[in-house]
């Protein structure tokens, strides 16, 4: 496949869905589908790129180790809005089952149903210094610098916008010319249905230098410190989400009814407790059990022909289930690791707060004594869907399975409380059902799209008087 061919420059550089070789018109054409990759004219090709082309491109069959780097159709183009930012539209791309989330311009300008692109996962790795073209595209996306292997390179991480995450990154075919260059002239021999046939079903990692990235588990101590440093196996998994919502002094809108509905819109009002941010997720297909770090705890097998991992993470880092760190103590102190096993998602990620006793709460009283290094959970997150379970269904599961939930205090407009953001803080004070002050209210959104948080000045004070 894509083996070297004797072709002309002017080949390599004629523009449009068609060209000549050997005095006859020749079109570009794909199996079912149009192909409009080649609707963009190619820049003149240098010599050099000319003689790379001509050389054969080491590719790869498609297989399950492999497939870093592949060729894709856009099947649909979704535009939704940011949940982010109100005034920017996103656009969603799928690509024979994956998906990819861009902003919307980019979308407008580079990309259209039926094109061919380029398609990089995540969690790929492409050492610094590279000459392959990738090298300057990746480093000027999200990726970040890592180590691995001793050496240093840049690491795809998918960019996670509002509740979308994606995939991994694409790019035009006519943006990475050790593809796109062979793949035409490819054309000139074979035609554009089997040409295009062949460039679908292969995989260009070893051609473009890129490997499946690993965590070094000599690196976990440069991560993280203190006593759980020598159970972290890694970073968390792209895939898991982690919701950061404003404050409600910063969302002044809450109260106009045009844009919250606020007379009419539901909402679950919970405590926000004073804790730390912790997930355990389980995921079941092959997508995600490919990037679990290779010292994370094994595979277990519940049904025969299935595998299935289970792993536990903090905000910053995946730990090891050893039993030698606190997320691994509590984890398995609450049964999460096995109830969560039996909620009906195959891949799904159980999000709460690490609610923890230290050295510091000497005036602790009894009975928040009495739940520190526990578990409670606020949200469960479908990773399938990209989106989370509804708040009802997550506290009616927890209620089934025994798990612990945040404390729910209603479900109710907020203007059953508070008419403006001076009383909305006020019914944030009070006692929490778990002993001592509450460190506020979360209110979210009953399909768990949407929320906003308020701390308790009466907290506040009580916090800064033991500092």
């Amino acid at each position: 496949m894509f083996e070297a061919l004797q072709i002309s420059p002017e080949s390599l550089t004629s523009s449009s869905d068609s060209f000549e070789s050997d005095g006859q018109s020749i079109r570009l054409e794909t199996p079912a589908l149009p192909l409009k990759t080649d609707d963009r004219p190619l820049e003149r090709t240098s010599q050099s790129t000319i003689e790379t082309a001509r050389q054969p491109l080491t590719i790869a069959p498609r297989s399950f180790e492999g497939n870093l780097v592949t060729v894709h159709h856009i099947a649909r183009i979704k535009r939704i809005k940011n949940p982010d930012k109100k005034t920017q539209k996103l656009a969603i791309l799928s690509l024979d089952g994956l998906t990819v989330v861009t902003h919307n311009r980019d979308a407008k300008t580079k990309f259209k149903v039926n094109d061919l692109v380029v398609f990089i996962e995540a969690d790929s790795f492409l050492p610094i210094g590279s000459s392959s073209s990738l090298a300057g595209l990746i480093s000027n996306s999200n990726a970040g610098i890592e180590i691995m292997d001793g050496q240093k390179g840049y690491r795809v991480k998918p960019p996670v916008i509002g509740n979308h995450i994606s995939d991994g990154l694409v790019y035009r075919l006519d943006e990475i010319p050790e593809i796109h260059e062979p793949y035409r002239a490819r054309v000139l021999e074979l035609g554009g249905v089997e040409a295009t046939t062949e460039l679908l079903s292969a995989s260009f990692d070893s051609a473009l230098g890129v490997q499946r990235w690993k965590f070094a588990p000599e690196m976990a101590l440069a991560l993280g410190h203190g006593p759980n440093a020598p159970s972290i196996v890694g970073l968390p998994p792209y895939f898991l989400l982690c919701p950061t919502w404003q404050r409600a002094q910063d969302r002044p809108s809450i109260f106009k009814p045009v844009h919250w509905r606020a007379r009419e819109t539901m909402w679950q009002i919970t405590e926000k407790l004073d804790g730390e941010r912790m997930h355990v997720y389980k995921v079941a297909s092959e997508r995600y059990l490919d990037y679990i770090p290779t010292t994370s705890n094994v595979f277990s097998t519940p049904t025969p022909g299935r595998r299935e991992h289970v792993g536990i993470c903090s905000r910053t880092h995946e730990y090891a289930d050893d039993g030698q760190n606190q997320y691994s103590r509590v984890a398995r102190e609450s049964g999460i690791l096995d109830k969560i096993r039996r909620i009906p998602y195959p891949n799904i990620d159980v999000q709460g707060e690490l609610v923890r006793h230290t050295p510091d709460d000497d005036e602790m009283d009894d009975a928040l004594r009495q739940v520190s290094n526990r578990f409670f959970v606020f949200g469960i997150w479908d990773i399938d869907r990209g989106a989370y379970l509804e708040a009802r269904q997550t506290e009616e599961i927890c209620k089934q399975l025994g798990i612990d939930h945040v404390p729910v205090l209603d479900y109710a407009p907020v203007t059953k409380h508070a008419k403006n953001t001076e009383e909305l803080v006020a019914y944030a004070n009070g006692p929490s059902r778990l002993g001592g002050l509450r460190e506020g209210l979360v209110f979210k959104s009953l399909n768990a799209a949407e929320g906003f948080r308020v701390i308790s000045s009466s907290w506040l004070d009580a916090r800064e008087r033991h500092q």
